[in-house]
């Protein structure tokens, strides 16, 4: 998780972000890694390893709100649909609500939702203190 978002996202995440994960159960579900077990190759060399192609971290919230905190996936695996089943693999029963804030200059990202179903707000400005611009959208769909 933490080699993906640093090499996919545009923030740094704290270490914290990722060592409460292992001990809290209900974080462990609401985290999920996709990868992807190449054939074996032809050679003599012992199998190939699986490869970490996209994962995703959220956040429960009150009143059923499940808020994606990253997700991600790497570039020749996108348009494969691994993002969405990470986010399906986490959307549970009592989940009314599923809404992220995407950077404003993430094109890709944004399209992504709005291709979902996920409804496009406007821009909240300083939202990331790091990036310019700093604007995110919030995007939501409901479950």
């Amino acid at each position: 998780l933490k080699r993906l978002n640093t090499l996919l996202l545009p923030i740094p995440y704290p270490q914290t972000f990722y060592s409460e994960i292992l001990p809290s159960p209900l974080l462990t579900r609401l985290t999920r890694l996709a990868f992807y077990n190449p054939p074996p190759s032809s050679s003599s060399s012992p199998s190939t390893q699986p490869i970490c192609v996209g994962a995703i971290r959220c956040r429960l919230e009150p009143h059923g709100k499940l808020y994606v905190m990253t997700l991600c996936t790497l570039s020749p695996y996108r348009g494969l649909g691994v993002a969405g089943r990470l986010l399906e693999a986490v959307v549970g029963r009592g989940v009314r609500e599923v809404y992220a804030h995407v950077w404003e200059m993430n094109v890709e990202g944004i399209g992504w939702y709005a291709r979902r179903g996920f409804e496009v707000g406007a821009v909240v400005g300083g939202y990331y203190r790091r990036l310019r611009p700093d604007g995110a959208r919030i995007v939501r769909r409901r479950v």
